[in-house]
């Protein structure tokens, strides 16, 4: 997560929208990971503070900025896995109906490359 972050404040500082969205959509993803952890693997120190909830919330912001940006910058392949993720974060927070409308724009993204 570090190397996301990094790289999102260089894309930042360099104003690259591409870049930014791309980086903002693996920081979510890299906290939606380490929410659901189900391959149990190590946080790292930094974060096991965080609760579950927090990490998740963080997903959603980052996710949800992504999604803004790559729908600017027409990169469907990475907006596609960006809402498929979000989705699982809204399921994840209760939120079934946003859930669903993320998904179905994930499939929609999905279909389209095809």
């Amino acid at each position: 997560m570090q190397y996301s972050l990094r790289a999102l404040q260089i894309a930042e500082s360099a104003s690259d929208k591409s870049a930014i969205g791309t980086n903002l959509s693996y920081v979510g993803k890299c906290y939606y990971e380490l929410a659901d952890n189900k391959s149990k693997v190590q946080v790292p120190d930094s974060l096991t503070s965080l609760s579950v909830p927090t990490r998740l919330q963080r997903a959603f912001y980052y996710l949800d900025k992504a999604v803004d940006i790559l729908k600017e910058t027409g990169d469907y392949t990475q907006l596609e896995e960006s809402y498929e993720v979000l989705s699982k974060v809204q399921y994840l927070q209760g939120d079934k109906e946003g859930s669903r409308e993320s998904f179905k724009q994930h499939n929609a993204y999905l279909e389209s490359m095809y």
